[in-house]
């Protein structure tokens, strides 16, 4: 099913986000694998009330939240719909039965929101925030493949075309075409989404979207693809370690300032 955009088109700059490159050695960093995926068994998603708003930016944090918690085994309280929607109200004044404040938001805002307040609640009545964010260079796909492989995948804005509304649900993939992108190829021509990638390989990236699996390809990646985030969260951590073992304890350390 096809939901709703509402990633606003453009990237909002801010000259204190860190950048994960000069933060990470990328060298020591054991050997990127050229396939990866967790949450391997978590197939669908919830909407998070994306096929009736544009809330994308938050309901993708829901994903990501879902997938992790799933990968680490944590079992705490489902994040749902209400949750999704009380971040979007914050962050843009959203309101429920009026279509005008229905615009979108910016992917920074909905971070620096997820990091001082968080969206919904754990069990110990604590929200589900992010410790910090990081920027990925977007342009650089072994930067992403260690970013997913370190962080539990990462957060991605896409100006879509018209032409991915074809290519959208089971099955299908996202593709640019050969030659510049015009006509309904044009980058942004449906919109901007917000979504959260878990899994690649050498041909395609997958991420979480309107509840399911869509899939994409490199060249669709490196067309439309305007930004990308990593994020360190306790859902992906246990003991102060992710899933694959990584010790967060320097990086967490060298964006306390964050706070």
């Amino acid at each position: 099913m096809i939901g709703k955009l509402g990633k606003k088109l453009g990237v909002v700059e801010d000259p204190r986000t860190f950048k994960l490159k000069p933060l990470v050695d990328m060298e020591a960093l054991p050997a990127i694998p050229s396939n990866w995926r967790y949450a391997h068994d978590l197939h669908h998603v919830p909407m998070f009330a994306n096929d009736q708003f544009g809330c994308c930016t938050c309901a993708s944090n829901g994903h990501r939240i879902v997938a992790q918690e799933f990968a680490s085994q944590q079992k705490e309280l489902q994040v749902n719909d209400a949750d999704v929607l009380e971040v979007y109200s914050a962050v843009t004044g959203f309101r429920i039965g009026d279509p005008s404040t229905d615009n979108g938001a910016y992917m920074l805002d909905v971070a620096n929101y997820m990091r001082r307040v968080g969206m919904g609640r754990e069990r110990d009545g604590t929200r589900h925030t992010i410790a910090a964010f990081v920027k990925v260079d977007h342009t650089d796909l072994d930067e992403v493949k260690a970013a997913c492989n370190i962080f539990g995948g990462v957060w991605v804005g896409v100006w879509l075309p018209l032409s991915a509304q074809s290519q959208t649900g089971e099955g299908r993939q996202w593709t640019a075409p050969q030659g510049k992108p015009t006509g309904d190829w044009e980058p942004g021509s449906w919109g901007g989404h917000a979504i959260e990638v878990t899994a690649y390989n050498s041909r395609v990236a997958m991420a979480y979207t309107w509840g399911e699996e869509q899939y994409m390809t490199w060249g669709f990646w490196k067309t439309y693809v305007d930004e990308c985030y990593a994020m360190i969260s306790e859902d992906w951590l246990r003991g102060g370690k992710s899933p694959r073992g990584f010790d967060m304890t320097r990086l967490q350390g060298l964006l306390s300032e964050l706070r």
